[in-house]
């Protein structure tokens, strides 16, 4: 039996993740509780800036941001976020990057890479960097068809 991974490709905004093009990404459980998630959400035409949402742990199993809707909702970590032109970056403290993500402008649309080093609530490596992309370690939804709805 092959092994497949089901990838769709927006016609106008796509993230670069473990190597391939998809419109979106759901690593963890956005309903799940106060665990690590992150959602890069659908970007509709006429929009640039990536739609960010999440729940991003240190290495030592600690929150250090939460994220809706591209805002900093908390920063139990003193995190900096900042956004411009589409382009964002999530640093502790001592100024290094936790979270970075670039959009990148083509003729008919537009690629957002990301480069982190992300870790779930237990402390487990969940997103490296690879190349321009990100490679994500366990389970992690890249074919989604629609937004998903916020709870907080």
């Amino acid at each position: 039996m092959l092994n497949v991974k089901e990838s769709r490709v927006s016609a106008y905004h796509n993230y670069l993740i473990n190597g391939m093009l998809s419109p979106c990404m759901l690593i963890g459980e956005q309903n799940g509780g106060n665990g690590f998630y992150l959602l890069f959400d659908f970007v509709s035409p006429g929009g640039r800036m990536p739609l960010v949402n999440g729940t991003i742990y240190g290495p030592q199993k600690d929150v250090l941001a939460r994220i809706k809707e591209n805002e900093l909702i908390e920063n139990p970590g003193a995190c900096s976020f900042h956004f411009i032109q589409g382009d964002f970056a999530l640093s502790a403290p001592d100024n290094k990057a936790i979270l970075v993500a670039k959009t990148h402008e083509f003729t008919n649309g537009y690629m957002t890479t990301i480069n982190a080093r992300l870790y779930d609530e237990k402390g487990i490596l969940r997103v490296e960097p690879l190349g321009n992309s990100i490679q994500v370690h366990g389970e992690a939804n890249t074919a989604l068809t629609r937004s998903i709805p916020l709870h907080t």
